[in-house]
């Protein structure tokens, strides 16, 4: 019950966030890095159609400021949605130790998790990703991946399935 309740509480904030500043376009979104120049690394309606499996004119593109360096991208085509947040953290240093206190928030949210259904859950908090460059992890409290690639971070929530979120994490990567 009360994982559902994170990960429903994530999901509301990022849907609320990516409607509070957002443009919603058909086009794809520019080729440049995350650098500030391109709105989601490099991710945009083609990687998104490519991975739904459907044609880029089906595609809608929601995306928005969650804050001044991090901004929320959202795709959907019909009942297919990929939604994640891209951050350019100040420094690489900085970006991982984003990654650092996640995974001591995760650990601390498994404990909490644990206790109050007093069920243990044996594969953890937080799983590594492998293949994705720098580094990317997935948590096992709130079903999302969360990654790092030079200076950027980006967490993935949709879609629902991890196999799913590592493919865009892949292609959010790829961007960077």
């Amino acid at each position: 019950m009360r994982l559902v309740l994170i990960v429903l509480a994530g999901s509301i904030a990022f849907s609320a966030c990516s409607n509070a500043s957002s443009s919603t376009s058909t086009s794809t979104a520019s080729s440049g890095r995350a650098d500030g120049k391109s709105p989601c690394a490099g991710f945009g309606v083609a990687q998104a159609a490519e991975l739904m499996g459907v044609p880029a004119t089906e595609v809608k593109q929601n995306l928005g400021n969650i804050t001044p360096s991090t901004r929320s991208c959202d795709f959907v085509a019909g009942d297919k949605r990929i939604g994640f947040s891209v951050t350019v953290e100040e420094s690489v240093d900085a970006a991982k130790r984003v990654l650092e206190n996640a995974k001591e928030t995760y650990e601390m949210a498994l404990r909490a998790q644990e206790k109050a259904t007093g069920k243990e859950i044996p594969e953890g908090a937080y799983s590594d990703i492998v293949n994705i460059e720098d580094e990317a992890i997935w948590s096992v409290t709130n079903g999302t991946i969360l990654g790092r690639r030079k200076n950027v971070t980006y967490q993935v929530m949709f879609p629902n399935e991890r196999r799913g979120q590592a493919a865009v994490a892949r292609k959010i990567a790829e961007g960077i």
